[in-house]
């Protein structure tokens, strides 16, 4: 993707430019017979023993511990169990432990771990297997890290029984042994393939990898072994669908028309200006999962000008709708979002809600008060200084068109909007340094711990894009991930919202959902709300 930089100007944005830019079709839209080379691709039978599922993106890698994406995440829980297990409403059960216990100062946790486990190369998963891997999450210092931070070190006591040490308590420690990212891999394999285990990967999952074809598919085939399923799968163990094919497919238009012509049987990200059609149609049935972690939301730097004035980032929250983003470039798919928690999520403070509103009025007496005037051009200007905001986000995947939508709203109250669109790399790598005023995000986990790693002063320079340097919240924040007994840590985390949400360091936009489109021989693929995927009910039919 090349690079692209816009520098903002005044004027209205039509609705079907915000939807071509979001969506990659213009509003009223219809999809017709057009079929591109990408679908032309897919296998025009519906076979019988495949279920056939449409990713939006390509994984760019399947080493769970070397990635953060969504798509990776979501292709490797089929091949790579996990120690413990969430279940779609996020409780934590047993995976490949069966039980646990912890010490009474929060800081020891001993699991005892399912015999007879092997991985899909044929070796033995044990107690050194789990140090392997969560030795080798530290080391390779991914996302993978995130979900269990504070983890220490590792003990072998017997070939089914670990004991693991954290640095302090840490509470999401079981949810963050549940996550793709943290999935136990052979050790036999990444020693053996070394850079090559990210395309091949080893685990002991109820599908085994069978070839990534780039830029086109990842085809899975049932693990016959399997018999280690954790409680409420299949008891057999054996999943029902013999071969699962991941096509990836990143234009909207002709993942909905692969659906349509029977070459694809489940698509994801469905286009928000197709839900309605697909649904009313009575042929698929469609499903929407709230997402857990963070809303889309903006981060606002408190370290650079003039975003460092507390009236100004207030003014900014006032002067952004969030309800009309929702209805006009998502077609009503998502909530408005009020802090920087999803609804979804454990924790969320419903008291956010009434801390700020669209109020256009107010974001002006603010900007007043601030000294900013209002020019002659329609831009606020102070000490001979227009008032203008360096806008970073990345040019792909609906965040340009978001963010023209807020570039608008901020200009009709007077500021100044220099929106820069640019490749994903180059954008992380600017909004960690703190180059600029407003930068766009969101963030998917099912623990809101990692509040901490947005808003705590040791990571200024690696997602705390707000910049805040603050030793009391960074208190609060650790406060939240050790404290265990669920009832505290939901007031504690309450106080940090309120807290974020008073210092104005971000703009929520809106929650996500993801929204799937299932054709109707397809039975019982499931989803949590980390938008994860699990095969290991689903069927196929004739």
């Amino acid at each position: 993707m090349k690079e692209h930089e816009r520098t903002g100007r005044s004027g209205k944005v039509s609705r079907r430019r915000f939807l071509q830019g979001a969506m990659g079709v213009g509003a009223g839209v219809t999809l017709g017979p057009y079929v591109s080379p990408a679908v032309r691709r897919v296998a025009a039978a519906a076979p019988a023993d495949t279920l056939r599922y449409a990713f939006a993106s390509e994984p760019p890698s399947l080493d769970p511990h070397a990635t953060g994406s969504i798509w990776s995440f979501r292709s490797l829980l089929a091949m790579c169990d996990t120690l413990t297990w969430q279940d779609g409403k996020g409780n934590v059960g047993p995976g490949l432990a069966t039980q646990w216990a912890i010490s009474r100062d929060g800081r020891v946790w001993t699991f005892k771990l399912r015999p007879g486990v092997v991985f899909h190369d044929g070796t033995p998963f044990d107690a050194a297997a789990v140090k392997f891997n969560l030795d080798r999450i530290v080391e390779l210092k991914n996302a993978a890290l995130g979900q269990i931070a504070e983890y220490e070190s590792a003990e072998v006591v017997d070939p089914t029984t670990v004991r693991v040490k954290t640095k302090n308590p840490y509470a999401p420690f079981l949810a963050g042994l549940a996550h793709g990212f943290t999935g136990m891999v052979s050790p036999a394999a990444v020693r053996k393939l070394g850079a090559q285990f990210a395309v091949g990967p080893v685990g002991s999952g109820p599908y085994v990898f069978k070839e990534w074809v780039r830029q086109d598919r990842l085809a899975l085939v049932r693990n016959g072994a399997y018999a280690w399923s954790p409680p409420g799968l299949p008891p057999s163990g054996k999943a029902p669908v013999p071969n699962i094919l991941i096509r990836f497919i990143s234009e909207e238009a002709t993942r909905v028309s692969a659906l349509e012509r029977d070459e694809a049987d489940v698509i994801e990200n469905v286009p928000a200006q197709e839900v309605a059609r697909l649904q009313k149609s009575g042929k698929y049935r469609i499903s929407r999962v709230l997402q857990t972690g963070a809303p889309w939301h903006i981060n606002l730097n408190v370290k650079k000008a003039p975003t460092d004035d507390l009236r100004i980032r207030q003014a900014i929250i006032h002067a952004v709708d969030q309800q009309a983003i929702v209805d006009t470039l998502f077609f009503g798919i998502g909530k408005p979002a009020y802090g920087p928690l999803t609804r979804a999520t454990f924790g969320y403070d419903p008291a956010v809600e009434t801390m700020y509103k669209h109020d256009p009025a107010r974001a002006k007496r603010l900007l007043e008060e601030a000294g900013w005037k209002m020019g002659a051009d329609g831009t606020r200007e102070k000490d001979g200084k227009k008032l203008r905001v360096i806008f970073q986000v990345i040019a792909a995947g609906g965040y340009d068109s978001t963010a023209t939508m807020v570039q608008t709203q901020l200009q009709a109250v007077g500021i100044q909007v220099d929106l820069r669109l640019l490749e994903r790399a180059r954008m992380f790598s600017d909004a960690n340094k703190g180059e600029h005023n407003l930068g766009l995000k969101f963030w998917l986990t099912a623990d809101p711990e990692f509040l901490r790693l947005h808003f705590r002063s040791t990571n200024i320079g690696n997602w705390n894009w707000s910049m805040y340097n603050e030793p009391s919240m960074d208190a609060l924040l650790d406060e939240g991930a050790s404290t265990l007994d669920l009832t505290k840590r939901a007031k504690i985390y309450s106080d940090i919202q309120r807290r974020i949400m008073r210092e104005a360091l971000l703009v929520p936009l809106f929650d996500a959902e993801y929204v799937n489109a299932q054709a109707p021989r397809v039975q019982g693929v499931e989803y949590d709300r980390r938008t994860a995927i699990w095969f290991h009910n689903a069927s196929v039919g004739a």
